[in-house]
């Protein structure tokens, strides 16, 4: 995929998202007479939400196959295998609540995922939340318990040069961020998702779209617990 066709998919992908965050999903993509079978009476209040605000992209039955999904790089979440990037718990365990509440009212920056706090109330967001952990038996099988993060290092320039020894020749970070940290490292044009879609490692010069946020506590816990379902290891 070149640069721009990149860049086409990620912009078609934040209108939909837009088109999502309205709540009109359900009327540009729903044949005529299924709306009413979508936002059915009888579906509980997760479900209704998830049907109108989240299926577009994530699927009806939570698999990241939605309508609009194609057009989104990367791809929306499958839920149904419990691997989720962003979390406070170990590689490969699922996310606590907040985790979730996070990703959901905070969206994702550099994606299509927009920050629902804007649309729904934090009950609704908890509410849909509890319905998506329906679509993986994962969830009815772990605890999940939060990584403990140590105390920080101070800054000085024996411990810069100490995670530069780091980045390029222990951990080896170069081979897909790029000897710059630009993502452009010879292994980034080969990297696959667990649904085998391209993936590219994060842009490290350009923390505003870092997922979730840039402090240190979160860098640390991207590199700790790795992010499940690409090839970012633990």
């Amino acid at each position: 995929m070149t640069a721009r066709e990149t860049k086409k998919r990620i912009v078609y992908g934040a209108f939909l998202a837009l088109i999502l965050t309205l709540g009109l999903i359900p009327s540009v993509f729903a044949q005529e007479g299924e709306q009413s079978s979508i936002l059915a009476s009888g579906s509980t209040a997760g479900e209704r939400i998830y049907n109108k605000r989240c299926s577009g992209c994530h699927g009806m039955d939570g698999k990241g196959d939605g309508p609009a999904a194609e057009r989104f790089f990367p791809h929306p979440r499958d839920f149904t295998r419990g691997l989720f990037k962003f979390r406070t718990t170990p590689k490969d365990n699922i996310p606590t609540d907040d985790d979730l509440f996070k990703t959901v009212s905070k969206g994702l920056p550099g994606t299509g995922m927009p920050a629902w706090e804007n649309t729904l109330s934090e009950q609704d967001i908890r509410t849909v939340i509890g319905y998506i952990k329906t679509f993986s038996p994962e969830f009815t099988k772990q605890k999940p318990e939060p990584i403990t993060i140590g105390p920080k290092v101070p800054s000085s320039k024996e411990s810069i040069e100490r995670g530069k020894e780091l980045f390029h020749a222990k951990a080896t970070c170069f081979m897909c961020h790029g000897q710059a940290g630009r993502g452009d490292g010879p292994l980034a044009p080969t990297l696959k998702d667990a649904w085998n879609n391209p993936v590219r490692p994060r842009n490290l010069t350009k923390g505003w779209f870092f997922r979730w946020d840039h402090t240190p506590e979160q860098i640390y816990t991207r590199i700790d617990t790795g992010i499940s379902g690409t090839p970012m290891p633990s």
